[in-house]
């Protein structure tokens, strides 16, 4: 736990003083937490790699956070509500980012002074997500469904989400995938890429480098 820190950014603004050319300006507010602080730090991407469970999904980064609230900031925080309305999570590792998450959800226990955060990435938000289907004009091959959907989630996602090849052997892969007439209907965004991954034998996730991928097993 020693270079484990967290690092919370929400959703309001305070002033920040820059140099002598930059004034006084406003940046959200942001809190560090280290060793000192931090109870417990877990997190997982759920990618399993055995022959008889695979994963062949969109693979969401989760991590659960306890942080012992030594000055009672966090107490005023949750308090006010600001607990809520979180903007981002990160743990970094001897200063290096290997996490950020968007979807966090904050509870408060008053009596031990402990605040429990957790937290998934962005590629959580595509459960909510729905599309009204696939144009017929694609050709049958899991490349086109591949580049239809990357298209259409840049545009649906409000954090424009880029799903990219893992490398460029992929692509002749994908293309030597024929798919039957009417394959993804209209339903989310996450159940149209699952089936993508069903039938292809691949996986999405997000890279620490915040790079969302698409693996395939060939």
């Amino acid at each position: 736990m020693d270079e484990i820190k967290i690092l919370i950014t929400f959703n309001r603004t305070e002033n920040y003083v820059g140099n002598d050319d930059e004034g006084e300006s406003e940046e959200l507010l942001k809190r560090e937490y280290d060793k000192a602080q931090l109870k417990k730090v877990s997190s997982s991407s759920r990618i399993s790699h055995e022959v008889s469970h695979p994963t062949w999904d969109v693979v969401s980064g989760r991590a659960t956070i306890i942080i012992a609230d030594i000055n009672g900031e966090l107490k005023e925080f949750a308090l006010a509500g600001e607990l809520r309305d979180i903007n981002k999570v990160q743990i970094l590792f001897a200063n290096q980012l290997i996490g950020t998450y968007s979807s966090v959800e904050a509870q408060y226990d008053l009596k031990s002074g402990e605040c429990r955060l957790t937290c998934r990435d962005n590629l959580h938000a595509w459960d909510t997500i729905s599309y009204v289907g696939i144009p017929h004009n694609l050709t049958n091959n899991a490349y086109s469904f591949f580049t239809f959907l990357k298209d259409t989630t840049k545009t649906l996602t409000t954090t424009d989400d880029d799903v990219i090849l893992e490398n460029l052997k992929q692509k002749d892969f994908l293309e030597s995938i024929k798919l039957p007439n009417g394959f993804l209907r209209p339903q989310t965004l996450r159940n149209a890429w699952r089936q993508l991954c069903e039938i292809t034998l691949s996986y999405i996730y997000k890279d620490i480098d915040g790079m969302i991928k698409f693996v395939t097993s060939n």
